[in-house]
């Protein structure tokens, strides 16, 4: 793509729609690595001398397309692309560029160099010669340094623990972006792949590496590794290797068991304490941000994870006492049992943010039942009734309401009707035949008061 520096000429290049022929005699050379490795978007990153390229201004943020390159001239040329001819065996490499302008297709010659992600061109001036250094003069040689844009790498490798040598079998790619600001800082956390059960270790991922994008290998017990912290100086954009993470020395001692509730958590690290209460943790990753508690007595309990890396042996974590609810259920009509949801409000509660606490409590007609191990705060609770007479998933949540539950304290929620009257009747409309026929279904009735 043409921006800044092709802008003045955009009319010409649509007009020009001619084809012509251009022969020059055959170099000896047929193949070489730089026909591939000069293809590809360039951005300038510096101009010295008349910032001249492709008889046009060029400078720096500015955009270079090179599709056409050959390592002999001559063939068909079309006015809406430029040609360039390279002799990668000359010291310096030459590089010759054929564009039209003015009316006519024009060459502008000049010397090369292909560092890595890096291009340094030398171009002449109009009628100077074709330069023999790297260097920019005032009116003979313009020097342009490019950076190759990279649209996404493609990395992949192996996944081994620094001390074993042994693969890391569970561990997942982590995305983050980088600070427009501070390239140095990296924002983790915009996306992260699970793997699953991998024994040899192997991942592969695609880096969207001029977008600011970047990934890392995090793992349960380990120091996140980044996948790549700069650009090999090959310029290669497919990438084999082997990744080592090394054990976090993190340690802990003091406190409750670490467990989880509902689904789970592979990565999280699990521990039981012994008849004191006491127990040690290792290998906690970096990234690990909470200590969650749970027993008998309270149901969950979130502290965070100090901070640093050294080994922590005073660790003591208080557990406030927990809450008790009472929920009394009595309602004519409905079912004799049904359940309860509740859901604790743990993204208003200090340092509980990522922490889910859902749970389903059986309870029956004209019986209180009593939940006593409750963490203290805001509960959102509603009356669960299946409708569904096949699928046990089709429910109706009913008569929702927060209550607060306090530390040490015992709260009360009714699910009582003392007024209304169970609805009975008969759809009507069918024939036996088809009445047989016919799939379990339901009926709504909506209820409207009188006026």
């Amino acid at each position: 793509m043409r921006k800044a520096f092709l802008a003045s000429s955009a009319a010409i290049i649509v007009l020009a729609c001619a084809s012509v022929a251009y022969n020059a005699p055959d170099t000896a050379v047929l193949v070489h690595p730089d026909l591939a490795s000069l293809k590809g978007e360039w951005k300038v990153a510096s101009v010295e001398g008349d910032g001249v390229f492709r008889w046009q201004k060029i400078g720096p943020g500015d955009t270079v397309r090179i599709h056409k390159v050959s390592l002999q001239p001559g063939g068909s040329l079309e006015a809406i692309r430029d040609y360039y001819v390279l002799s990668p065996l000359k010291t310096p490499k030459e590089l010759d560029v054929t564009f039209w302008g003015e009316g006519r297709f024009v060459t502008q010659h000049g010397i090369y160099n292909l560092s890595g992600y890096t291009l340094t061109l030398c171009m002449a001036s109009r009628a100077a010669a074709r330069p023999t250094k790297f260097a920019a003069e005032s009116g003979k040689s313009t020097l342009i340094v490019l950076e190759r844009v990279i649209e996404s790498l493609e990395v992949s490798g192996h996944v081994v623990d620094d001390v074993t040598g042994k693969p890391v079998s569970n561990f997942s790619i982590q995305g983050g972006h980088v600070d427009e600001k501070d390239p140095a800082k990296i924002t983790w956390g915009y996306t992260l792949e699970t793997r699953g059960s991998n024994p040899k270790g192997v991942f592969s991922t695609r880096l969207r590496w001029s977008g600011g994008w970047r990934s890392r290998i995090i793992a349960g017990g380990y120091v996140s590794h980044p996948i790549l912290t700069e650009l090999p100086k090959d310029g290669a954009v497919k990438i084999t290797g082997i990744y080592v993470v090394n054990p976090s020395i993190g340690n802990l001692t003091g406190g409750k068991a670490v467990e989880h509730d509902g689904e789970e958590d592979k990565k999280a690290i699990r521990v039981a304490t012994d008849a004191d209460g006491a127990f040690t943790v290792t290998g906690i990753g970096e990234d690990a941000q909470h200590i969650a508690v749970t027993c008998s007595a309270l149901d969950l309990w979130i502290v965070p994870v100090p901070k640093g890396d050294a080994a922590v042996d005073n660790l003591e974590i208080r557990l406030p006492k927990p809450g008790r609810l009472v929920v009394r259920y009595d309602v004519a009509g409905a079912p004799d049992k049904a359940r309860v949801f509740m859901q604790l409000h743990t993204w208003e509660m200090d340092g509980w943010s990522g922490v889910r606490n859902d749970r389903r409590h059986p309870i029956q007609q004209h019986v209180e039942t009593m939940l006593d191990n409750l963490p203290p705060g805001d509960y959102t609770i509603d009356r669960v009734k299946n409708l569904g007479l096949k699928n046990k998933w089709d429910e109706a949540w009913l008569d929702r309401r927060t209550v607060k539950v306090e530390s040490g304290k015992t709260t009360v929620t009714d699910f009582v009707r003392s007024q209304g009257a169970p609805i009975t009747g008969q759809v009507m409309g069918l024939g036996e035949g088809e009445v047989a026929k016919a799939k379990p279904t339901r009926v709504y009735v909506r209820v409207v008061p009188p006026k």
